[in-house]
């Protein structure tokens, strides 16, 4: 009878904890649910396993997938990420789960999971779980054992579980721990391609440091997230840009400091595309030569400006000698005109000149109003080209550059370009256009090819990012002529994102995509940019600042400047001593006709 008794309490009791397990699951799930809404619920659990665990959850306010591990389906194609995985585990060999799971939450590792057990966990099982989930890198993790104990996963510096006494108590069940990486070491690898990553030289220290727009975004990500960042450096060993992208799916590169078009993203790396920037593919090719002081002259004068002054000339000479003519008709004054004061009129020469003509007391004579009207008219003229010759003297107009395909390809220069890029356009363009249009390519790694533009080596195009002051764009800002210049007919690919390289479900997609858009928002992208050039400039300044004349404000002008204006004086100095030599022989001639 007491056998019978006791067997009775043990049931009783049973059932008791069953109702009290569930209880505490379904308060468990909807504070989840209040804290981040769940969308839908992933039952996991061995197929060997046959028992409806939340049998006693029915019905529940979330739709059930059911899955064991030997199905497989990557639920980033079909779900989004607001679901929670529910694993019921009752003995050791139930860890295997973990498995089947990670491959279900591919690209999405960052999912909510909860471990149900109906058992008391092992030091050793515990251990295994915190393997496992740093294996697959799950961030948030939860397990309730059967006393609904209930630990969770806190996966750096070093992954590990504890305890939570109130779990309902907390603001967070599920709290975003990525926010704080507790100085979790990261690997990074630079591409060393400037204005991205370069070593500059710290005139304050005399050595050489790590720099660069990327570099500089990257420190300040690892300081924000309390990530270390492990840099070696001095870099002894230089990477491809197309090596560093391999051996960071690989997983053997955490940070890679470099960056992927996103529609030639690798097809194994992270589907979680953190944002660097929008850029362009364009080819970039040399400017025109700076054209010589005759033909600006004439491209800045050129015909209208000797023949409007030539044709004001003729107009007044002969209106002068008209009113002229007919002023002393009226006034009864014989008047010898001569064919000559119609050639080469003085009066009307030195008015257009804008010199002084002497007025004397006939300024309210026909011909001294002619005079004024002819001085202020000179006065206009002289100020245009006085204007005109200032422009002349002051700039530095070049040739016309390449400005689209078709003349790139008559042109028949080199285009250098890295090989990621080559392949992106082969992707990107019709082949036939490419091998048409750019049939002159010239594969170079990526350090090579800014090393060329750096130095602004003009034997060349290069195939080059555009972007809002990129690195020729400003090295050239300050400059009297450019070396380098881009058209945007000669743009290959438009309005393309830049993203960072990730390995698969890396644990630091989450943090680097919410940190890239916090920046580009805030115009941190553009600042870190000018940062990095300026460096990049002084760094090089030794040997680029003797490629091109740098301006510092205003250039005042000097003596050679005026080289053409010396020539026309020169000039004019000449015919004037021509003339005065045949003023006096004409006069000793017609001296010597009067003795006669």
């Amino acid at each position: 009878m007491r056998q019978i008794k006791l067997l009775v309490w043990l049931l009783v009791g049973g059932v008791v904890s069953a109702r009290e397990q569930h209880t505490f699951l379904r308060n468990f799930l909807e504070a989840v649910h209040k804290e981040r809404s769940i969308s839908t619920i992933l039952l996991m659990q061995r197929k060997d396993n046959k028992n409806d665990f939340l049998h006693g959850l029915y019905p529940t306010s979330w739709p059930l997938i059911c899955m064991d591990e030997t199905k497989r389906i990557e639920l980033v194609n079909h779900f989004n990420k607001d679901f929670l995985a529910l694993v019921y585990m009752e003995s050791d060999e139930d860890a295997l789960l973990l498995s089947a799971l990670a491959d279900d939450l591919n690209h999405i590792r960052e999912t909510r999971i909860l471990i149900w057990l109906q058992m008391s966990p092992s030091e050793a099982f515990l251990k295994n779980i915190v393997f496992e989930a740093s294996k697959y890198k799950f961030l948030n993790l939860a397990l309730i054992e059967r006393t609904l104990t209930t630990r969770r996963l806190y996966p750096f510096p070093q992954p590990m579980v504890q305890v939570i006494d109130k779990p309902f108590e907390e603001k967070k069940i599920y709290p975003a721990l990525w926010r704080n990486f507790m100085g979790k070491n990261a690997f990074t690898v630079p591409d060393m391609v400037p204005p991205r990553n370069f070593d500059c030289f710290d005139p304050k220290t005399g050595f050489r440091r790590p720099a660069g727009s990327l570099y500089n975004s990257f420190k300040e990500f690892t300081q924000r997230y309390n990530i270390t960042m492990l840099l070696k450096w001095p870099i002894d060993t230089y990477n491809t840009q197309e090596e560093i992208i391999a051996r960071t799916v690989r997983g053997e590169i955490d940070l890679a400091l470099t960056g992927q078009l996103i529609s030639f993203r690798h097809p194994n790396g992270s589907r979680t595309q953190p944002l660097l920037g929008v850029t362009a593919l364009s080819i970039t090719v040399p400017c025109g030569p700076e054209l010589p002081m005759f033909d600006r002259f004439f491209l800045v004068f050129g015909l209208a400006t000797p023949i409007t002054i030539g044709g004001y000339y003729v107009l007044l000479s002969i209106m002068e000698v008209i009113l002229g003519t007919l002023s002393d008709r009226v006034k009864g004054h014989p008047r010898r005109e001569k064919f000559l004061n119609m050639v080469l009129n003085l009066r009307v020469f030195s008015c257009i000149l804008s010199l002084s003509t002497p007025q004397g007391n006939r300024l309210r004579s026909v011909k001294g109003q002619l005079t004024m009207v002819m001085s202020v008219t000179g006065l206009i003229l002289s100020c245009y080209v006085a204007a005109q010759t200032s422009t002349v003297l002051t700039m530095k107009p070049q040739y016309r550059h390449i400005n689209n395909f078709q003349e790139l390809r008559d042109s028949n220069i080199t285009v250098t370009c890295n090989h990621l890029n080559y392949m992106t356009m082969k992707q990107q363009m019709n082949p036939a256009f490419l091998s048409k249009f750019i049939p002159n390519i010239w594969i170079v790694s990526s350090r090579e090819q800014m090393k060329m533009i750096v130095d602004l080596n003009t034997s060349y195009a290069y195939q080059t990012f555009s972007y809002n002051k990129d690195l020729f764009t400003v090295l050239q800002m300050h400059t009297t002529r450019r070396a380098l210049c881009r058209s945007q007919d000669l743009n290959v690919v438009s309005g393309i994102a830049y993203t960072a390289v990730l390995e698969k479900n890396s644990i630091y997609a989450l943090p680097l995509h919410d940190y890239t858009l916090q920046v580009l928002s805030a115009g941190l992208v553009y600042h870190w940019g000018d940062e990095a050039i300026r460096e990049l400039i002084s760094t090089q300044k030794y040997t680029q600042l003797e490629k091109l004349p740098i301006v510092i404000g205003y250039q005042a002008l000097k003596l050679p400047d005026y080289k053409v204006c010396w020539v026309i004086l020169l000039i004019g100095g000449a015919l004037a001593f021509c003339v005065f030599i045949g003023e006096v022989v004409v006069g000793w001639i017609k001296r010597e006709r009067l003795s006669k």
